[in-house]
């Protein structure tokens, strides 16, 4: 569905007085809707990738602001350990923590530079490896590149540094973060209507703009 279709205009035309016409309390659903049919439209491929992020980003904030919570627990529980032993157990739930935050980001940005920047690595490789006088990598192959992945990527990603930097707390709910990284109707609709762009602002983590829960 291209921007600029007459498939596209329509489905704004729909889209429009279907979001101002439901409570705002739902409009959110609305536009999570809209978003992923937006998707689709452009092929499953598309979808994967972003369901990717969004699961993997989800699960590893949960994971992360669950262990601040279990740190925060412990510590009130048990008030007179010794100062050495508390660093101890901060260093401990600190740990789990880099090692979530690390693997989610090698995760997310695997799948960025592997989808923009794969054919470019091994046209390189494949120059060294034919001035070395050895066979290249076959790279005639094509992968769907899904809209917004960088956008949305970073700001996923800053999401979740958010809450592992304590500056957020992870919650919402996995759907409420999902429209967040569904971008194309958020795009639309932000720019024209700052009343869309408040009810995305509170209707999940900051993926798109940072803000509180």
């Amino acid at each position: 569905m291209a921007l600029t279709s007459l498939t596209f205009l329509l489905f704004l035309l729909v889209l429009l007085p279907v979001y101002f016409l439901v409570p705002k309390r739902l409009q959110w659903v609305v536009l999570l809707c809209a978003s992923v049919i937006f998707y689709l439209s452009c092929g499953i491929g598309s979808a994967v990738y972003i369901l990717i992020t969004s699961l993997s980003i989800y699960f590893a904030s949960l994971r992360i602001d669950n262990l601040r919570k279990q740190k925060e627990a412990y510590l009130k529980e048990h008030r007179d350990l010794p100062t050495e032993e508390k660093k101890l157990y901060r260093q401990k739930i600190k740990t789990s923590q880099k090692r979530t935050l690390t693997a989610a980001l090698l995760l997310n940005f695997g799948i960025l530079c592997a989808l923009k920047y794969g054919h470019f690595a091994i046209a390189q490789l494949n120059a060294v490896l034919g001035w070395a006088g050895s066979g290249g990598i076959d790279d005639h192959f094509s992968w769907v590149v899904p809209l917004g992945i960088s956008f949305y990527t970073f700001q996923s990603i800053g999401y979740l540094l958010d809450v592992y930097w304590e500056k957020l707390t992870a919650g919402g709910g996995w759907s409420r973060k999902k429209l967040f990284q569904t971008t194309s109707v958020y795009l639309l609709l932000s720019a024209d209507h700052p009343g869309a762009h408040q009810q995305i602002r509170s209707a999940g983590p900051p993926a798109l703009c940072r803000t509180q829960l």
